[in-house]
């Protein structure tokens, strides 16, 4: 709830056109925080406006509250540059090793988890 508090500050101070729509089973920590971008907000949606405002909310989640910005759905495509901020360097390179084992040819997706396995 610390957190909900902090982030909520943070929206309301620097994106007040945006509005807090989270929601989860917040009994056993898992926090959903989600913002919404009302088709009439005064500022557009915009893909780099979004990214300010994950990396903000990324930042305190992980940074200031020791949390995680994507735990049980996985990384995804979008969050791939969060993931190598906050993700120590050898497991980027563990993750790209498993990749590599698992999932040789990336059928299963197109995003590096980490260093090539050359590198790693």
């Amino acid at each position: 709830m610390r957190f909900r508090r902090a982030a909520r500050e943070l929206v309301v101070a620097r994106h007040p056109y945006l509005r807090v729509v989270d929601f989860g089973h917040v009994a056993d920590g898992g926090m959903h925080f989600n913002l919404a971008w009302p088709d009439d907000a005064a500022n557009r949606y915009d893909g780099d406006a979004v990214r300010v405002v994950r990396d903000q909310i990324y930042q305190l989640a992980v940074g200031d509250f020791g949390g995680s910005y994507s735990v049980e759905h996985g990384i995804g495509p979008h969050n791939v540059a969060w993931y190598r901020k906050f993700t120590a360097p050898a497991a980027l390179g563990l993750s790209a090793r498993l990749q590599g084992m698992l999932d040789p040819h990336r059928l299963c997706g197109v995003v590096d988890l980490g260093p090539s396995l050359e590198t790693a």
